[in-house]
């Protein structure tokens, strides 16, 4: 009974040796003889021996059938490789490695986490028929978004939202995905007014109280001469009126600075009419570039502090955004994601 054990150990493992290593150079039906004749070979066919070959031909056979013979097999296994090869697509294939990784987003909030350079470079590369639309959102932002559902909505359908602030970046760490730079409109404006200046490319400034948008206008006409400054247009007029002035001059940076949710609402509304390459919801940014509110100093900006640089100038107005607002927006990323 041993020595018939070991023979068909033998006759199995080298039937599996010689199945599942192709390169070998033989078909499965040579592979399988070469098998028998060695089994053959190696054993006395007397009595026990004999049955034990007999056993390992049979199990060779099956064997044989299940992995598949002839030329006729082999090509219905070519045709299913190659009709698999087609079908294969590397787009589909890292878009389902992109769906496994973490979403970059805040309350159904889409996060677009790219650097500054990545930033400015997508809204001087809007050139389509219609005009791209940027936004930012700090903690603030997202708590609005939370319980106003219309402001949520035009957010998911912007083309690009970029995380403002420690809020976001601390979401982010909570729920998994990395915030590689504050992208915030004040520290976006140097470079994108640079490059508009370089390329040629004219920016309209809309928004604010009357007379910030014409200061800041030409303190960005300062820090670079050769900026085109296609209009300057108050927050204060009528809509209609506005678009009206904004197509007349066509520019192709538009940037709205309304206030949080109202600026995205005004874009969202009217982007189908507006007759520009790229606009962006600024808030506050013509306060800081014209020199009405002073910018915190830089090193509170870099250890992400500056909201409470902001408390200190205008402790009524931002009381109730930063004392309640920030703690209520870790609250909900921890309850709700």
């Amino acid at each position: 009974m041993k020595k018939k054990a070991n023979i068909l150990a033998a006759a199995l493992l080298a039937a599996l040796l010689l199945l599942l290593f192709p390169a070998c150079g033989h078909e499965p039906v040579v592979k399988t003889v070469l098998v028998m004749d060695t089994v053959a070979q190696l054993t006395a066919v007397d009595g026990e021996a004999g049955d034990a070959v007999d056993e390992s031909i049979a199990l060779l056979q099956r064997l044989d059938r299940v992995a598949g013979t002839g030329e006729e097999s082999d090509a219905a296994r070519l045709a299913a490789g190659r009709a698999k090869a087609a079908g294969f697509s590397w787009a589909r294939c890292a878009a389902g490695l992109v769906a496994a990784l973490p979403k970059a987003e805040v309350f159904g909030v889409p996060i677009r986490c790219e650097t500054m350079a990545e930033a400015v470079d997508a809204a001087m590369g809007a050139r389509g028929r219609a005009p791209r639309f940027c936004a930012f959102v700090n903690a603030h932002c997202l708590n609005l978004a939370f319980g106003d559902k219309d402001y949520a909505a035009i957010l998911r359908r912007a083309d690009r939202v970029w995380p403002d602030g420690t809020g976001v970046r601390m979401a982010g760490r909570h729920l998994g995905f990395a915030v590689p730079e504050n992208v915030n409109g004040t520290d976006l404006f140097p470079p994108l007014i640079a490059r508009a200046a370089a390329e040629g490319r004219s920016v309209f400034f809309y928004g604010a109280g009357p007379g910030v948008a014409e200061a800041a206008a030409a303190n960005a006409r300062k820090a670079q001469p050769t900026l085109k400054v296609a209009g300057v247009c108050d927050g204060f007029v009528a809509d209609d009126e506005a678009v009206r002035r904004v197509n007349a001059a066509r520019p192709d940076i538009l940037l709205v600075a309304r206030g949080v949710p109202l600026q995205e609402k005004w874009i969202a509304a009217h982007l189908a009419e507006l007759d520009c390459a790229c606009a962006i919801a600024v808030g506050g940014l013509f306060d800081f570039v014209s020199g009405r509110i002073p910018r915190a100093p830089a090193w509170m900006r870099r250890l992400g502090v500056e909201w409470t640089w902001r408390l200190l100038q205008e402790p009524r107005r931002m009381f109730r955004r930063y004392v309640f607002g920030n703690p209520l927006f870790i609250w909900r990323v921890m309850r709700h994601g």
